[in-house]
């Protein structure tokens, strides 16, 4: 009988979701944009699960409503469940960042800029 995967030796690329686990994290990569072309890694969409960013390498740029929030290596967003929301990387140099979402919205990522 193997053991569940709730470790990744490697999170880079991927996403770790453990069965029956309420949580997905994950480390992307988005690539850069020019910044009146901005690269939407996501539509602008909302959903009842909170959503939250930690940036490592490089800027994010997050919209939770109304508001944009720019954020460099180090720093993080919690978007609440029910905010539109979505983000990009509005540098030229691509941005690193881990991600951690509700289990039922890994359902619906994996677009393949996400990667």
């Amino acid at each position: 009988m193997t053991a569940p995967q709730v470790a990744a030796p490697r999170l880079a690329g991927t996403a770790l979701a453990p069965a029956g686990s309420q949580l997905v994290l994950a480390e992307w990569t988005a690539q850069g944009s020019a910044p009146d072309e901005p690269l939407y890694q996501a539509p602008l969409h909302q959903h009842p699960e909170d959503e939250a960013w930690y940036v490592l390498e490089g800027t994010l740029a997050i919209r939770a409503g109304e508001h944009v929030h720019q954020i460099s290596a180090g720093g993080a967003v919690i978007v609440p469940g029910g905010t539109a929301h979505t983000f990009w990387n509005p540098r030229l140099d691509p941005a690193r960042y881990v991600l951690v979402m509700g289990a039922h919205l890994r359902a619906h990522q994996g677009h393949p800029r996400h990667r």
